[in-house]
C-alpha cells in the first residue's frame, strides 16, 4: 500500500512544473513572432520607395520630397536615392550638425557663400577641389536657401562629385551628395537633389 501511495504521489506533475512549461511556452512563442516581425520589418526597409512621394529616414527624424523616376532606398542606417533606370549617378542622404560643416551660428545668405569651402571640407572625404558652386539666395532675397556644388577629384582621374545641401534647423544641415564619378552631371541629377534638400523638414 505505501508503494501506491507514492506511485500515486509522484505519478503527475506539480502545479510549479506546469506553470514554469507554459511560461517556456509563452516565451518561446513571443520570441518565434518577433523574428517573424523583425524579418518582415528589415525587408520592408529594403524595398525601394518609388516618386513623387515624401519619405523619411530610419529614425523619422527628417522628411524629404523625392521626384519622379527616383527612388528611396533605405540600406542600414544610410539613405541612397536612385535613379530607376539607372541612368544617372545615385546620391545620399546625410544630416550634418554645423560644427561638422565649419559653420558658424550667425550666418545669412550674404555671408554664406564665403563659408562654402569650410563647409564642403566637412562633409566630403575626398581630397577635391571646387569648381562650382551657386547660393541662389545670395543674389535674389525670394530664393530658397541651399547650396549646390560641384567638385574635382585632385587625383588626377578627372571624377566629379556632385553636393546640395541646405538648412534643416538651426544647427542641422541636410546634405545629398554623389560618390565621385566618371562623365558629366546634368540638369535632372542637380535638379532632383536641390528638390530633396529644399523640402527637408523634421
Amino acid at each position: 500500500m505505501a508503494t501506491a501511495r507514492r506511485r500515486r504521489a509522484y505519478g503527475g506533475w506539480s502545479p510549479l512544473i506546469t506553470l514554469f512549461v507554459a511560461l517556456l511556452v509563452v516565451v518561446a512563442v513571443g520570441l518565434i513572432g518577433l523574428v517573424i516581425w523583425s524579418q518582415i520589418t528589415v525587408r520592408s526597409l529594403d524595398k525601394p520607395m518609388i516618386g513623387p512621394g515624401t519619405f523619411t529616414d530610419e529614425q523619422d527624424r527628417v522628411k524629404f520630397n523625392v521626384l519622379t523616376g527616383w527612388q528611396v532606398i533605405h540600406d542600414g542606417t544610410q539613405i541612397r536615392v536612385e535613379r530607376t533606370d539607372g541612368s544617372l549617378p545615385s546620391y545620399a542622404i546625410e544630416l550634418k550638425n554645423i560644427h561638422a560643416i565649419n559653420l558658424v551660428v550667425n550666418w545669412d545668405c550674404s555671408t554664406l557663400p564665403q563659408y562654402v569651402p569650410g563647409m564642403v571640407k566637412g562633409i566630403v572625404p575626398w581630397d577635391a577641389a571646387i569648381t562650382f558652386m551657386s547660393v541662389p539666395c545670395a543674389q535674389r532675397s525670394n530664393e530658397d536657401v541651399y547650396v549646390h556644388v560641384y567638385l574635382r577629384m585632385n587625383d588626377g582621374s578627372q571624377r566629379i562629385a556632385v553636393l546640395a545641401f541646405a538648412p534643416l534647423d538651426g544647427v542641422t544641415w541636410i546634405v545629398a551628395r554623389t560618390d565621385p564619378f566618371t562623365g558629366q552631371s546634368s540638369a535632372d541629377l542637380i535638379g532632383a537633389m536641390n528638390s530633396t534638400v529644399t523640402s527637408a523638414r523634421r
